[in-house]
């Protein structure tokens, strides 16, 4: 299916060189099958005071195309699910083709934000994100595929909540 065409046109016998008692079923238009979806999820995910780690897989039939990013937001939400503090977002270039993974390690990646001011902040690592954790916070929400780049049947699984790590006592002076 070409992209963008909507329907196809079938024209059988345009020619007219023979006589039918019916000419008005030489044609039909039929819409095409959409092409197999992605379906991005998120899984075996791991979150402490010092890493975090998880995988994103495919498990639709259709791929994410060579060339693409695959999007990860990261946001830290109280217990309502509201967020507390801004979006933090590390875009991935990947083609996953079905049955494909990534292993992200949040030790190795730089995150963007917005600033409040507008634009974008310089990169920031994954000690910055769990410092920015403020105190209503009581998880971290990751998604995969935030923006919604890729049409996918299952959506709902795109999102994970991970508990908040309590962070270890820091030791006292005596």
């Amino acid at each position: 299916q070409p992209p963008g065409a909507a329907l196809l046109d079938i024209i059988i016998y345009d020619e007219q060189r023979i006589w039918e008692a019916n000419d008005n079923n030489n044609t039909a238009t039929v819409t095409p099958p959409p092409p197999p979806q992605p379906d991005l999820a998120i899984t075996d995910a791991m979150l402490t005071a010092d890493a975090l780690a998880f995988t994103a897989r495919n498990l639709g039939p259709g791929s994410v195309p060579t060339g693409q990013f695959v999007s990860f937001w990261f946001e830290w939400v109280n217990q309502a699910g509201g967020r507390v503090v801004a979006l933090v977002w590390n875009d991935v270039p990947a083609a996953l083709a079905p049955g494909q993974f990534i292993s992200f390690d949040a030790s190795r990646a730089q995150f963007r934000r917005e600033r409040p001011t507008g634009g974008l902040s310089d990169p920031i690592t994954f000690a910055d994100l769990m410092a920015a954790a403020p105190i209503s916070a009581t998880h971290l929400k990751v998604r995969v595929d935030g923006p919604n780049t890729y049409a996918e049947p299952n959506e709902e699984n795109n999102v994970l909540l991970l508990p908040k790590p309590i962070p270890p006592p820091q030791p006292q002076p005596d």
